[in-house]
């Protein structure tokens, strides 16, 4: 009994001390991981401070991308190196001593930082890893990454053209960078179900007809203009198509016309047109042949995009972030339901050249509540909100109180009407003349007295200043290529430019970028370092441009032979394989 009692007083305690350990340890854990966390929070502080003070030297050093001044680069790596001791665990430090090594040219180095950064965050899967891989051989890697970011978030319009713009630098072929991009699918965000029976309605189409009222709206201090125009618009699936709308203001006048066989565009102003073979099935790439880039431009609403899309809800859902339904009107007489789509500048129509291209703006739409016809759609753009902090203060000044706005309006719609070939026969207008490229008259005779002859000399300032003559490329092939950086079809040809320029440097091409910006040099260097335009640029002046028959039009390209002479010029951008051929036979 005695015995039977010691031993549960025994068992009491020994439980007793096992509770109080077991507290004791819990304790200590707790303390130890308030401890750990408070070391952690340390550690991060100052690996983000190193981090910063890294990033300020070497944005610093980006602003002269100034490959000689080795001091500030080495400089922004130690601070970087730091960062990374300080807390191993830190994904941003990671990701920013890839950008500095990628400088430095230690692109193995810069892919492991990278890859380093995605392990500890898989959220920052970055187009940028892509474009290293591509440039390290690794094209299948590549390929992955690229999806992977847009994978990241299919609806996100932002995701999507990052990759694009990355694709853009890197030569996949149009199959893989479609694998690529298809994987976008915006159509995922919530949408009412008037706009989603719209785009089956103009899916189910087999051809459409209406007289489309394009009215353009500006206003600024002092001033309210208005510019309304008309054109008439008809398609018949797979491949016949009219649009015409002659006498528009500003030139944009468009005729195009393609009867299944041909594929014709007259530029009424020049008294010029082109003729090529029409697709077997139209899309809106295909009919990027205007100067202006039809397909691109504001006179031509998402309504033709969509009727020429095998996904017309995907095509008018590109960019957009949110929609929502805003209300029921009558308009004309006919009862409609107002949608609105809240998308990405950059996505809209006519928004070629727009300074904040990933800003938010309303595009409304008005949709029949019983026949889901797209009857109006109108966006408006305040430029004063749309001033970019990097812009020079007097053009930010000038942009305050400007307002743009465009409206679309389809009247005498007719569905599935029945067409006959005279609705899509052109027929050249008198004293109209067949060219293979557009270019105005004037340029098109300077230029044809250029060719043949010495390359007019000149002497220009790089971007940091030092004299450039075109008799410093004596014996070589030049490339010579005026732009600016508000020019957007200069931008879509400067990665061919640049991928020409590294593939031949060492045969004995030169390609040298003659800005016409206005904007100072400043401007041309951030646009050069966020571009990474490897081949030299210069500010361009006056008399150089009229020494090469007056550049009314950018981008305009001259061809050099290794005697100096011209041997091909041309107005607008122009693809890759268009300078390998001209230049093939003169190395």
């Amino acid at each position: 009994m005695f015995s039977s009692r010691i031993s549960g007083l025994w068992r009491q305690a020994l439980s007793f001390s096992f509770i109080t350990i077991t507290a004791c340890l819990m304790i200590w854990a707790t303390q130890s991981r308030a401890q750990s966390a408070a070391d952690q929070g340390q550690r991060r502080e100052l690996s983000e401070k190193l981090r910063q003070e890294s990033v300020d030297i070497f944005q610093k050093w980006q602003r002269t991308w100034d490959a000689s001044d080795t001091v500030s680069l080495n400089k922004a790596l130690g601070l970087a190196r730091q960062s990374i001791k300080a807390d191993t665990s830190y994904y941003a430090a990671y990701r920013h001593i890839a950008y500095v090594l990628n400088a430095m040219d230690k692109r193995k180095e810069a892919i492991a930082a990278a890859e380093k950064a995605l392990e500890l965050d898989g959220s920052i899967q970055d187009a940028w890893l892509g474009e290293l891989y591509y440039k390290d051989g690794q094209r299948e890697k590549a390929l992955e990454t690229f999806k992977n970011r847009i994978l990241l978030d299919p609806s996100s319009y932002a995701f999507y053209s990052d990759v694009r713009d990355y694709l853009g630098r890197c030569d996949f072929s149009p199959e893989e960078i479609k694998g690529v991009l298809s994987l976008y699918d915006p159509t995922r965000i919530e949408k009412p179900e008037v706009l989603e029976r719209s785009a089956a309605l103009y899916q189910s189409l087999h051809g459409y007809r209406d007289t489309t009222t394009a009215e353009l709206h500006i206003v600024r201090p002092g001033m309210d203009n208005r510019m309304t125009f008309s054109f008439v618009f008809a398609l018949e699936r797979p491949n016949r198509l009219r649009i015409e709308n002659r006498n528009a203001p500003m030139g944009k006048g468009v005729v195009l016309f393609s009867d299944g066989k041909n594929l014709v565009s007259h530029n009424e102003m020049w008294k010029q047109y082109t003729q090529k073979t029409a697709p077997e099935v139209l899309s809106t790439a295909a009919l990027r042949v205007q100067p202006s880039g039809l397909a691109e431009d504001a006179l031509v609403p998402k309504i033709l995009k969509m009727l020429l899309s095998d996904a017309p809800l995907k095509e008018i859902m590109e960019g957009v972030e949110k929609v929502e339904e805003v209300g029921h009107e009558q308009l004309d007489g006919i009862p409609v339901t107002v949608v609105e789509l809240t998308q990405r500048a950059g996505s809209l129509p006519g928004s070629t050249g727009m300074p904040k291209p990933d800003a938010l703006i309303g595009l409304r739409l008005w949709i029949g509540s019983r026949d889901f016809l797209i009857r109006q759609m109108a966006y408006e753009v305040d430029l004063g909100k749309m001033a970019d902090e990097k812009m020079p203060q007097q053009q930010r000044e000038m942009m305050q109180g400007i307002k743009i706005g465009y409206r679309f309006k389809h009247t005498a719609i007719e569905t599935n009407p029945v067409f006959s070939d005279k609705d899509f026969a052109f027929t050249p207008p008198e004293g109209a003349k067949l060219v293979e490229e557009f270019i105005s008259p004037e340029v098109a005779e300077k230029m044809s007295g250029l060719l043949g002859k010495p390359a007019p000399d000149f002497v220009l300032q790089d971007l940091e200043g030092r004299e450039v003559k075109l008799a410093d490329f004596a014996g070589k092939v030049v490339i010579l290529n005026f732009w600016a950086t508000w020019c957007p079809p200069c931008i879509k040809e400067i990665p061919d430019l640049i991928q020409l320029y590294e593939a031949y440097k060492d045969k004995g091409l030169v390609v040298i970028g003659i800005s016409q910006d206005q904007g100072g040099v400043e401007l041309v260097k951030k646009f050069a370092a966020a571009h990474k335009v490897s081949y030299p640029l210069v500010m361009g002046d006056p008399p150089v441009s009229a020494a090469y028959g007056g550049i009314s039009s950018i981008p305009t390209t001259f061809i050099i032979d290794r005697q100096g002479k011209l041997v091909d010029g041309v107005v607008g951008s122009r693809e890759k394989a268009y300078f390998e051929k001209k230049i093939g036979s003169l190395f």
